[in-house]
Parts: structure tokens; sequence; C-alpha cells
């Protein structure tokens, strides 16, 4: 239920702005930072930027090199093999601190993890890029509360060498989810067949609760929200609660 009770924006008009504010930082002489996660979110803002005819260098460091490599060894699980390979072509690889140091010095869009800026290479980034207005940080993931990518993004600031410092860079975040939205799932809900009894997990309190009363009063579906905890004894006609273990 992560995204249960909101919907995601227009998908193609959200990409052609994201490629539009990296490409102002760097026809602006500056460097475009994008914190992403290693596998998944990294490879698809490769894409993104290819597909949308990015004209400038891209650069690729971290654990999502490895990753792609080796997400394009196995092409048969993959939708758009040939797309990933063929943008993963277009990426410089940074893999030595020679080339990291040497690559700021110049305008470019670096793709790196870790998406939270948690660790990784982006974080070395960051401490080169963040007192100069000129550059910008674009954030492409959830932040979970307390990381230092949700403190960049609500109070402008980042812990740099051990001490919290203001970031000047232009810094926006742009909401490129994999998760199913509320319109997701009423379409996805509205063609199943049957008595199915749902479980809803993994969102806030908010979105979970919001998803359920859907599938109950919207769909006519049974719909439990477990605690942590729970059991459940479930047959094809009933569910019955059984308590709660000591976790």
């Amino acid at each position: 239920s992560t995204y249960g009770a909101e919907e995601h924006p227009n998908r193609k008009a959200l990409e052609r702005r994201f490629v539009e504010s990296v490409t102002e930082v760097v026809e602006n002489k500056g460097v475009a930072l994008i914190p992403a996660f290693a596998v998944g979110r990294s490879q698809e803002v490769l894409m993104i930027l290819v597909e949308n005819r990015f004209k400038h260098k891209i650069c690729m460091d971290g654990m999502a090199v490895e990753a792609t490599r080796i997400m394009l060894e196995y092409p048969e699980y993959l939708r758009n093999a040939k797309e990933l390979q063929r943008a993963f072509k277009k990426a410089e690889i940074i893999e030595r601190w020679r080339q990291r140091k040497s690559i700021i010095k110049e305008p470019c869009a670096i793709i790196a993890p870790a998406g939270m800026l948690g660790g990784g290479a982006a974080v070395f980034y960051l401490t080169k890029l963040y007192d100069s207005e000129k550059n910008g940080i674009f954030i492409v993931g959830f932040q979970v509360p307390g990381t230092p990518g949700r403190m960049l993004l609500e109070e402008r600031k980042a812990i740099i060498k051990g001490k919290v410092k203001k970031v000047k860079m232009r810094a926006e975040k742009y909401h490129f989810s994999s998760h199913i939205d509320k319109s997701g799932f009423r379409s996805l809900f509205s063609k199943i067949e049957g008595e199915p009894k749902f479980f809803v997990i993994h969102g806030n309190k908010e979105n979970s609760n919001l998803l359920a009363k859907m599938l109950r009063e919207d769909l006519g579906f049974d719909t439990y929200l477990p605690k942590l905890g729970e059991e459940f004894e479930i047959d094809r006609r009933s569910v019955v609660r059984r308590g709660r273990t000591s976790v």
C-alpha cells in the first residue's frame, strides 16, 4: 500500500522536466549529481537521459556500474535489454579515484549510489559540489526520514566531513516511483474475480487505511490490516486471527 492513496504525476511529463533541469545545470557549466539506488533506479535514470536525447556527458559510478553489468548478463529477465545496453555504452564508467576527481572539473551528469546519500560514491561528489550554486543535485527515489537525503531536501543541509553545512546546490526531487498508485490498484483489483481475501501491508497508516477502505467498501473484498506479530489462519472460506507472537 506504499502509494495506495496517492496518484503519481504524469510519467512522460515528469521525465521531460527532469531532463530539462539536468540539462540546465550542465549547460550553466555545472555538475548535475543524481544519487540513485544501485539496482533498478540508476539504470532507469540512465535510460531516461538517453531516451530524451540528453546531449552532454553522462557518468555512472559505484555499485550501479557492477549492477548494470550483471543485469546485462541476463537479458532474458529485462524488459528493454537492448535499450539498456545502448544507454550503458553511452555512459562514461567511473571506477577509480583519479577519474572521480577529474570529472567534476567539467560539466556533466553523474549517476551514483547511494540513493539516500547514506554512503557510496554519491557522498564523495556531494562533498565536492555542495558549495556552488551552479551545481545541482536531483533526488530520484524515496528518502526515509532521518537519512541524509531527507535532511538535504527538507533543510538544504548536509554533513560534510563531520560538520553540518548549508547546501548551495540546486536541489530537486523527482517522483520516479516503481510502486503502483491508487488508480493502478483500482484498475488491477476491479479485474479480479471470485472472493479473494486481502492483507494490506507495506505503507504508512494513512495509505494502508485508505487502500483497505477502497477494497472493502468500493470493491466488496474481505480486507485485513495486520499488526506487527499478528497471526492468521486462512482457508478458502474464512480468515481467523490467532493472536500475536512475541515479535
